[in-house]
């Protein structure tokens, strides 16, 4: 796989990530431990000599992108998360509020 298209992949997927649980799993899809851009830095010692350098910095390029992506939609998804939670907290503080008995509501 070759890096363009691993970018595009990843762009795609954050796009239309939908919740923060979502985002950690891309995270973890191209940036973890078994992660696809993980797998092709693990290639590097198997380049010709002339190539490490350049294919290395091209890597660390696409690995700050993808952390930058998934940061800038975190941010946005934590925000729409919050906004939805205050929505469904909605309180009216016009009703008139509720009376509390103290006391059996039985006489003995």
């Amino acid at each position: 796989m070759d890096l363009k298209s691993l970018q595009k992949e990843a762009e795609e997927k954050i796009s239309k990530a939908k919740s923060s649980k979502e985002l950690e799993s891309i995270r973890v899809e191209f940036l973890g431990r078994k992660g696809k851009l993980t797998s092709l830095l693990k290639s590097i010692p198997s380049l010709p000599k002339e190539e490490r350098k350049e294919f290395g910095k091209k890597c660390n390029e696409l690995k700050a992108l993808i952390e930058n992506l998934l940061n800038e939609k975190l941010i946005h998804l934590k925000e729409k998360e919050k906004e939805e939670k205050l929505k469904k907290e909605f309180v009216d503080i016009t009703l008139p509020g509720r009376q509390n008995l103290l006391g059996s509501l039985h006489p003995i």
